[in-house]
């Protein structure tokens, strides 16, 4: 998974040819854990050959998001992820947003720091890439970890004019969260605001919380949390 940079499998689309591949030098990560049972089909198209997959069951999707987390961090002296979870999932039923940022910035704290790039490239035209890879694997593990969180999250919503990074709802609050790269948290609430992400939410009856989060590659925290109310 970490030579391929690859963390999150929910609602793989593939090609029913990328399954046949069976050169053991060459197998792709997502390949090896349907053979292995940690992915199904979901859904067929036999005319095309596209193939939707997905973990079987809840049990082994949550299983699988612990492991990748607990293997990422590779630190004996923090707590399972399981423990970070439930104890993000208290915080959003607090309404305690304080608490969430924390949770989020000891969560990626303890990750290896080899794990971010564009520090040691020796030429602009590597920094760019490394750090490309840096922003997708944070959006990858920001991914895993609201994932993680639940029932009541959704990641990646689509609306008509884009796509919020997460949705999470209590049950008197929905958080809308943009999250951005080397960044500022006001780019990412005027993204958030401009795309209407919250139009989709107006009926609920709850109060919606607009996050607007930056993430620093040097700090490797958070360095930009901006809320607004978008009722």
């Amino acid at each position: 998974m970490r030579e391929q940079e690859q963390f999150t499998f929910d609602n793989k689309k593939i090609n029913d040819v990328f399954l046949e591949k069976t050169n053991i030098d060459s197998l792709d990560i997502v390949s090896v854990m349907f053979q292995t049972g940690y992915l199904t089909i979901k859904e067929l198209d036999v005319m095309t050959g596209d193939i939707l997959l997905d973990y079987p069951n809840k049990e082994v999707r949550d299983s699988m998001y612990q492991f990748i987390l607990d293997d990422l961090a590779k630190n004996p002296n923090r707590e399972s992820s399981q423990v970070t979870v439930q104890e993000m999932s208290k915080a959003f039923k607090d309404n305690n947003l304080d608490m969430v940022k924390l949770i989020i910035n000891t969560l990626f704290s303890d990750l290896p720091a080899q794990l971010y790039q564009g520090n040691k490239a020796e030429n602009a035209v590597d920094k760019k890439r490394e750090l490309a890879l840096s922003e997708r694997f944070f959006h990858s593990i920001i991914h895993l970890v609201f994932k993680y969180l639940g029932v009541f999250i959704d990641s990646e919503v689509s609306t008509s004019l884009g796509r919020a990074d997460s949705v999470v709802q209590t049950a008197t609050h929905i958080y809308i969260f943009e999250f951005k790269y080397n960044r500022s948290g006001k780019a990412a609430m005027m993204q958030l605001e401009k795309n209407n992400y919250a139009d989709k939410y107006r009926l609920s009856g709850k109060k919606i919380i607009g996050i607007g989060v930056s993430f620093s590659h040097i700090s490797r925290q958070i360095n930009g949390w901006t809320l607004k109310e978008l009722n």
